[in-house]
């Protein structure tokens, strides 16, 4: 399993075109597959900030959770990551 942080403002235009960057995107997908990989996940900075949306993701691609979360630094990883002072612009 290979898994990347892939913020969505890569897509809106002002880091290039979104259909070439979405092509690159697909691109070192099947790289990764290629290389034995067997899934790709991809995430974005608000799905850290919901750590259930994160653990979807990840068991989507065949991961098992082997302890529960710790949800006091998730929950402090959320207001961080709300708050916009991680510089991802998510408020």
């Amino acid at each position: 399993m290979a898994g990347e942080a892939d913020g969505h403002l890569k897509y809106d235009g002002r880091f290039g075109d979104p259909v070439t960057l979405l092509k690159a995107r697909e691109e070192r997908d099947r790289r990764l597959r290629r290389h034995g990989a067997r899934a790709v996940a991809h995430w974005s900075w608000g799905d850290l900030a919901e750590p259930s949306s994160l653990r979807d993701i990840l068991v989507s691609v065949g991961l098992t959770p082997n302890s529960p979360p710790d949800l006091q630094h998730l929950s402090s990883l959320g207001r961080l990551l709300r708050s916009g002072r991680n510089g991802t612009g998510l408020t």
